[in-house]
């Protein structure tokens, strides 16, 4: 795999992960928003966000219902392991939000990057 790919990817999905991380980080923080509904809605808008990027400018490829589909089935295991981990964080553990925030969007990241580009774009061999 070129390096060029893996950093272009990881420009545009941190993009979108720092835009949630602000989205989350407001809504929990500032407004008092539920963690689970935070990240839920931060889920939707930037999911899609990240393959349309992602697709069209890093990979070159058409927007395909079939690859978002399993686009989405990557980023939902993803999503629910994330709130599972992040509610034994948050409520076992009594990590504070700011941190949750911080592992929760590291470790989705991460995730994303290897599951997606073995299923998704097809880049790994």
């Amino acid at each position: 795999m070129k390096l060029n790919l893996i950093i272009k990817y990881f420009f545009i999905s941190g993009t979108f992960v720092l835009l949630s991380f602000l989205f989350n980080y407001f809504l929990i923080i500032k407004v008092g928003t539920n963690i689970n509904f935070s990240f839920i809605l931060s889920f939707i808008i930037f999911n899609f966000l990240s393959y349309f990027f992602n697709s069209k400018y890093n990979f070159k490829k058409k927007i395909n219902f079939k690859k978002y589909l399993i686009y989405i089935q990557n980023t939902v295991y993803t999503f629910l392991s994330c709130l599972i981990l992040l509610n034994i964080l948050k409520y076992h553990f009594l990590i504070i939000d700011l941190i949750t925030i911080i592992i929760g969007m590291t470790y989705s990241s991460i995730l994303n990057f290897f599951l997606n580009m073995k299923t998704t774009f097809k880049t790994f061999v």
